[in-house]
This record gives structure tokens, C-alpha cells and sequence, in this order.
């Protein structure tokens, strides 16, 4: 089987891992930016979810990896407003 081409997805998912290595390294100055990460990395596991699905045609691991960052973005916005 072809694998489908999905680049932007692809870059989206680096560029989102990027973006939480950043933020757990200015996290060590400031709290606030692991709470951020923390959202971050749910939005990352819901791009790996979409990935997974588009490119990879895995079904389980999609559910898995879309529920789990669902349940890590919420655990981020209810640590940031409370």
C-alpha cells in the first residue's frame, strides 16, 4: 500500500514539539510556561492523532491519541484558570 503524503500535517506536528521544548525549557524561569506546555502537548497528541489517521491509516492509536490529548487540554486549562 501507498503511504498518502501529508506534509503540512507533518509540519504542524514538528513545529508543535518544537514549541513544547521551548516552553519546558522556559518553564525553569517562569511556572506559567509549563501550564502552556502542558496545553501545547495535548494540541500536539490531537495533530499525532490526525496524522496517524491521514498518513498512517492506524484506527486504534487515533482514538487513543486524540482522547488522551483531549483529557491533557483540559487538565491544562482548568490548571491555568483555577
Amino acid at each position: 500500500m501507498k503511504k498518502k503524503q501529508n506534509k503540512y500535517g507533518l509540519i504542524v506536528q514538528l513545529l508543535l514539539v518544537f514549541a513544547i521544548l521551548v516552553l519546558l525549557l522556559l518553564s525553569a524561569f517562569d511556572r506559567i510556561y509549563l501550564t502552556i506546555a502542558e496545553i501545547v502537548t495535548g494540541l500536539a497528541l490531537i495533530v499525532m492523532a490526525y496524522n496517524n489517521h491521514t498518513v498512517f491509516n492506524r484506527k486504534y492509536l487515533t482514538i487513543i491519541y486524540a482522547l488522551f490529548g483531549i483529557v491533557v487540554i483540559v487538565d491544562g486549562v482548568i490548571s491555568l484558570i483555577g
